[in-house]
């Protein structure tokens, strides 16, 4: 009823508000939901805890509680990808450019088999990890997240 919708709209509020100073982690938020991958009451719960902790005032969080949040979020995201995802994105981060298409198909055939590189690469665009770049047709991972691998990330994706 109203209660629940009243509830929803606090709850959205507080993942904006902790996401509002990187564009791109809305859209992570989103498609985690969308893919099962995290609840909007999860999200929430990270987003009311980082805005406490960075002591973001008023409206506008501080980048410490967007940092917090960004970091759990990309973490725990990290945790529920598939094997071959994983190594996909690894292999992106560690590159540290762009993966063109013939790059696509020389990592399929380095892999073994083409679907596996396919599926991770799919998989990373639906949770939001990757963008392609238009102009010059190449995927890439996105910057919060590719940010948090090279900080953290490397002891959990080996």
């Amino acid at each position: 009823g109203e209660d629940a919708a009243a509830l929803q709209d606090e709850q959205i509020d507080a993942v904006v508000k902790a996401a509002n100073c990187l564009p791109g982690l809305l859209r992570m938020v989103a498609r985690a939901v969308r893919c099962a991958v995290h609840d909007l009451a999860t999200l929430s719960m990270w987003a009311v805890d980082a805005l406490r902790h960075g002591g973001g005032e008023g409206g506008k969080p501080s980048e410490a509680a967007t940092s917090i949040f960004s970091t759990r979020l990309v973490s725990q995201s990290l945790l529920h990808l598939p094997p071959d995802a994983r190594v996909v994105l690894n292999c992106l981060v560690n590159l540290g450019c762009p993966l063109e298409e013939e790059d696509v198909t020389a990592a399929a055939a380095f892999l073994g088999h083409p679907g596996s590189v396919r599926a991770g690469l799919c998989c990373l665009y639906d949770r939001g990890f990757l963008t392609f770049q238009d102009l010059n047709q190449r995927h890439d991972v996105v910057g919060h997240v590719r940010q948090w691998m090279l900080q953290y990330g490397g002891f959990m994706l080996g």
